[in-house]
């Protein structure tokens, strides 16, 4: 189970690393941690009757919705002990190269992060599922949401995000 656990945390870790940072962007490495303990504790229950991608998604995003960092009832003795956590500064991100054009798209990439953390919670969830590349049925899947009301929605997010961009100085940057 620990490997099984590990393989997931590793083949999902720039999707736990965007919800974390959508969701609690001072604060998301704890959330990263308070996912990762939360994706230990359910992989017992998982049944395969969905994809693992499709679950681990479910998790992530619930735990997200419901993470308040002052109240962590969570704590890390809840992994297993030789469990390395992975570096999650940046996920697998091209980011990490220091020259100013990657400093400007880093910039560029933050500001999109604490703006999508200002959205309603369901909000974050599909805008950020929908970058990701995933269809309105996949994201229906994910949410629980009627697959005719995702793209209604996500013209609905896409302005909000786009008009809280340019509060927030997008074009200065």
């Amino acid at each position: 189970m620990k490997s099984d656990f590990q393989t997931i945390i590793k083949d999902h870790n720039d999707i736990l690393y965007k919800i974390s940072k959508s969701f609690a962007f001072a604060n998301y490495k704890d959330l990263y941690q308070e996912i990762a303990i939360q994706l230990w504790k359910s992989l017992k229950h998982f049944k395969g009757e969905c994809q693992v991608k499709t679950w681990v998604y479910r998790v992530a995003f619930n735990t997200a919705v419901t993470y308040k960092s002052k109240s962590n009832s969570y704590t890390l003795k809840n992994l297993p002990l030789d469990f390395d956590m992975p570096n999650i500064s940046e996920g697998k991100s091209q980011y990490n190269k220091v020259d100013n054009s990657s400093i400007e798209k880093k910039k560029k990439v933050n500001l999109l992060y604490k703006c999508i953390n200002m959205l309603k919670p369901i909000n974050r969830s599909i805008i950020i599922l929908q970058l990701e590349g995933h269809d309105y049925e996949e994201i229906s899947q994910i949410t629980g949401l009627n697959v005719n009301s995702i793209g209604v929605k996500l013209n609905r997010i896409r302005k909000s995000l786009f008009r809280l961009l340019k509060e927030n100085g997008y074009e200065r940057i």
